[in-house]
């Protein structure tokens, strides 16, 4: 099997396109369904986030990207020039970074943990998760975890609403000024603790019941959506953060001038303006919301020798996993062909004594023994160095008439379909292992 990852981030899509690409909920699970009526594809995640969207499939094939891309295109057809495609090492390093949050808009926020964690649950939900996906997952978030713990990444907090707020301090004095909160999930409830300093604080939401809620405690009032767009001159911050799939705010609800900041938070976006602004009133999206100053990059550099560290570890443990199989297999035809020359001389041992023959089954289960060992010592060697030798392996072994396993025609080529009468073929088949 091979692992591949398609998709896009904020690092090449702009939020214009990403976020007609959001995929949560019903959505998603309807999307994995979908990839996982493919027969090429084996295994399928799905991680998609206000900075990302990336689908995650094993396959035998590489075909199999083919409908991921086809789904990816079909949620916004302009996504096309930003798709990148990643496999083998550059797919593991890619993965246990973003778990780490060192990929994420805002470095070493800690929310990425939580939806890469949720995007495995879904995964599982739809039974689109199997062994692969499920060990490369979970590889990379203990290493996100590693991350946290390790280094000084995990002593930061931070967030959105934490840099929204610190931008917001650079441009007005936030205990002079009236803030006001639409939303009620996790970044409306942040937004209300890092903004708690303002003069005068309000939280709005469709729901007026979920708006109290995360206002308890806070001293915010509450406004209903429809209240809090009829008295937005009112306010000097305005922060949106819901799960809105159309605009909150539009420019006809801003008539007078600034200065007064509007954060966007949510993707797809909430406030959709134009050209129609009045003078002063400034409008950040999710993509200029960014981190006020880069890390130590002595911190940086522990976090990247982490990962490498992380990273080398996990492909030595799934190429030993992976030559496992070669190992039992040969071993058990080495045997097999042990047993079968004994049986063919047997009647020209029948005149040994008991030791004599005890003595000749000892020497010739040595012989071999010695002679594997060497032949073990060596493909595990090659599984930890390069992985293009274990292919070779599998296709010496597995593959042609003259090969000690060969498979039948419809299988031959392809290393990911041994002869299922084969003990290769059958040990193999079991095992799902990066290519």
């Amino acid at each position: 099997m091979s692992l591949f990852e398609i998709g896009v981030d904020h690092h090449g899509c702009p939020v214009t396109v990403r976020e007609a690409m959001v995929v949560t909920g019903e959505a998603e699970l309807q999307a994995l369904r979908r990839l996982m009526e493919n027969p090429l594809i084996d295994e399928a995640v799905i991680l998609s986030t206000c900075a990302r969207t990336e689908i995650y499939l094993s396959s035998g094939d590489d075909a199999a990207v083919t409908e991921a891309r086809a789904l990816l295109q079909q949620l916004n057809p302009s996504s096309v020039p930003y798709f990148r495609v990643r496999r083998g090492r550059e797919l593991v390093s890619h993965l246990f970074r973003v778990a780490a949050g060192i990929e994420s808009q805002i470095v070493g926020e800690h929310e990425i943990g939580g939806q890469v964690r949720a995007a495995v649950a879904h995964a599982r939900e739809t039974g689109a998760l199997g062994p692969a996906l499920d060990s490369l997952f979970r590889a990379a978030i203990r290493c996100g975890r590693r991350i946290r713990r390790d280094t000084a990444i995990g002593q930061v907090d931070a967030s959105v609403a934490r840099t929204a707020s610190k931008m917001a301090r650079n441009h007005l004095d936030v205990h002079q000024a009236s803030v006001l909160v639409i939303g009620a999930g996790r970044i409306a409830r942040l937004l209300l603790e890092e903004l708690a300093d303002a003069c005068e604080l309000t939280v709005a939401n469709r729901s007026l019941g979920s708006a109290e809620s995360i206002a308890t405690g806070t001293g915010a009032s509450v406004l209903s959506l429809h209240e809090a767009t009829a008295r937005l001159d009112q306010f000097d911050i305005v922060c949106c953060a819901t799960r809105a799939r159309t605009p909150v705010l539009e420019a006809r609800h801003f008539t007078r001038p600034g200065p007064k900041l509007v954060f966007d938070l949510s993707v797809p976006r909430n406030v959709t303006v134009g050209d129609g602004l009045p003078t002063g009133v400034m409008v950040y999206d999710i993509d200029a919301v960014r981190a006020p100053a880069p890390r130590d990059q002595e911190d940086l550099a522990l976090v990247d020798s982490i990962i490498s560290a992380e990273v080398h570890d996990f492909l030595s443990r799934e190429s030993i996993q992976r030559v496992g199989p070669i190992i039992h297999a040969l071993r058990a035809h080495v045997d097999e062909v042990r047993q079968s020359e004994l049986d063919r001389v047997a009647k020209r041992l029948a005149g040994l004594s008991e030791r004599e023959r005890s003595l000749t089954l000892e020497l010739t289960e040595r012989l071999i023994d010695r002679m594997f060992h060497h032949l073990v010592v060596r493909l595990r060697l090659a599984a930890l160095t390069d992985p293009d030798l274990i292919k070779a392996a599998e296709f010496f072994f597995a593959h042609g008439e003259d090969s000690l396993f060969p498979v039948d025609d419809a299988g031959a080529g392809d290393e990911s379909n041994p002869h299922i009468d084969s003990p290769m073929g059958r040990r193999l088949q079991e095992t799902r292992t990066l290519s």
